[in-house]
């Protein structure tokens, strides 16, 4: 935000539409960490990498490395519209809703 034009390009090519994203390191997450005591702890990832998770129209979830500027994994749990995905607190789990009223929960540290 601060440099007033885009730092990074991912390719998102082999995707449908996006429908939510959510990061990591965003500023309700680290609040929350630390309101709930969590950044005392250390996770088994390290929290200097930043991931970005991505609800598709297809109900595919794409989970991005920033850090490395690279797509790191994709998650085919729900067989239609991926409406919303969040991180919890800790940074290790990733909740996913569909449209069909599926829900889903991602361990980050080792896949679904």
């Amino acid at each position: 935000m601060r440099a007033a034009r885009s730092v990074m390009q991912l390719s998102g090519d082999q995707f449908t539409e996006m429908n939510a994203v959510a990061l990591n390191t965003s500023f309700s997450q680290v609040k929350a960490a630390s309101k709930a005591g969590l950044a005392k702890q250390s996770p088994q990832r390290t929290r200097s990498q930043e991931l970005a998770a991505v609800s598709h129209l297809d109900g595919m979830i794409s989970l991005w490395d920033l850090t490395a500027g690279k797509l790191q994994s994709k998650f085919s749990y729900h067989t239609n519209d991926c409406r919303a995905v969040e991180f919890s607190a800790d940074a290790n789990w990733l909740a996913s809703a569909s449209f069909v009223a599926t829900f889903g929960v991602l361990d980050v540290n080792k896949g679904w």
